[in-house]
């Protein structure tokens, strides 16, 4: 029983975010009830049209999504960073070894996205009965873009390293503010706020000052995390990745300077923050 209150005293957020995951789920299959299955004569028997179908009733879920994996990542190290336990912490482990169980728990809680993915899949071979009835391109150009439909395995495989990659990415945001913010829930606050800036830059603002300056517009579809969840009619998604992993890696790279000094992290750790 003790162990159990220890546990809900550290991990409360941690288990937040489960419940929250939990409802999230319930919701968008409630969405998708209503909107499809409820429809009179709406057709099961194909388990990539329920998968697609799934997908777009995620509505504000994907707004919800991020603030979970951030606040895993922060339960998971926000004791350590707060009141200088760090300090200590250092006299048992190397500080290089300290940084890889960081970004190795960020890789880890990254895993999250795809495993959101994978659940809808077996929701979906679930409500079809694993049914795989072919439609035509006619038929489903109505709904989607038919290679997504045509190619599903290839389609799945790369959403999902991308959403990897996406997760990956958002997590990071956590390592922001987690030896700057002393406490737990400014700390998710400060770095989810950061999250929606930054997607809100890239989604509207880039497009903004392109045709401020240039007087033309681009495709911000690539650099848009809002819409990361869709299934995007006529898009590469080759091109989709390797724009979400520019931005992943430069991320990586301002959270590797921001840490690459121990002296400098413990000078930053033992100053008086909110």
């Amino acid at each position: 029983m003790n162990k159990l209150k220890r546990l809900i005293r550290t991990k409360w957020l941690t288990l937040l975010a489960i419940i929250a995951m939990i409802l999230l789920f319930i919701m968008t299959i409630k969405n998708y009830l209503d909107q499809y299955a409820m429809i009179d004569g709406y057709n099961f028997s194909d388990f990539r049209v329920v998968y697609f179908d799934i997908e777009t009733c995620t509505g504000t879920s994907m707004l919800i999504f991020p603030l979970i994996l951030i606040a895993i990542v922060i339960d998971r190290w926000h004791q350590l960073f707060k009141n200088g336990n760090i300090k200590n912490y250092l006299t048992r482990i190397s500080y290089k070894k300290l940084k890889r169980k960081v970004i190795s728990s960020v890789a880890l809680t990254s895993l999250l996205y795809p495993a959101i993915l994978l659940v809808y899949l077996i929701i979906s071979l679930i409500l079809s009965a694993g049914g795989t009835e072919h439609l035509t391109k006619m038929s489903f150009d109505t709904l989607f873009d038919y290679n997504l439909y045509r190619y599903f395995p290839l389609y799945f495989i790369l959403h999902s390293i991308l959403l990897y990659i996406a997760g990956f990415a958002t997590s990071q945001f956590a390592l922001l503010f987690l030896n700057k913010v002393k406490n737990k829930i400014l700390t998710v606050v400060f770095s989810y706020c950061a999250y929606l800036l930054t997607c809100f830059l890239l989604a509207y603002g880039v497009d903004v000052l392109i045709q401020i300056f240039f007087d033309t517009s681009i495709n911000t579809w690539y650099i848009n995390y809002f819409q990361i969840w869709y299934p995007l009619p006529q898009i590469n998604y080759g091109l989709y990745l390797i724009s979400n992993i520019i931005f992943c890696s430069v991320l990586s790279l301002v959270i590797k300077k921001m840490y690459k000094k121990k002296e400098k992290v413990l000078m930053t750790n033992e100053k008086e923050m909110v």
